[in-house]
């Protein structure tokens, strides 16, 4: 379980939600599932998303129930905006806005460090041109 600097536990929404503001210039993410198989990649040596378990490797692409119902939530607030057909994706500016107003100061010094290596890592790997 994540805890924030305040002692409560830090859902998975959130989590997401942080990562996905840190990623530059209102980036499009080339796709969900890009990302469902590089954070399975990357729990190895990012602790923190160790929260998104259960990933299910017998599919045709790596998928986390957490991860999804992480994505619905952020999909429902309308802070994840998709292209219509869900190739890519990105954070809406009054997402970001409140993202980095309201969920960022949350998180510990270390866990926004290793928050924003994990968003260079989808900025240089899975982002795109698309949009």
């Amino acid at each position: 379980m994540l805890i924030d600097r305040f002692g409560k536990k830090i859902t998975t929404s959130d989590l997401l939600a942080g990562i996905l503001a840190l990623v530059p210039d209102f980036a499009r993410i080339a796709g969900r599932e890009k990302v469902h198989t590089l954070f399975e990649e990357l729990r190895t040596y990012h602790p923190v998303l160790r929260e998104f378990d259960g990933f299910d490797k017998r599919l045709p692409q790596v998928w986390s129930e957490k991860l999804d119902e992480a994505f619905r939530w952020l999909s429902l607030s309308c802070v994840v905006r998709d292209d219509g057909e869900f190739h890519s994706f990105g954070v809406s500016r009054s997402g970001s806005e409140y993202i980095k107003e309201q969920i960022l100061p949350r998180f510990t010094p270390e866990q926004i460090l290793e928050m924003r290596e994990i968003a260079r890592i989808i900025c240089a790997r899975i982002t795109c041109d698309c949009g």
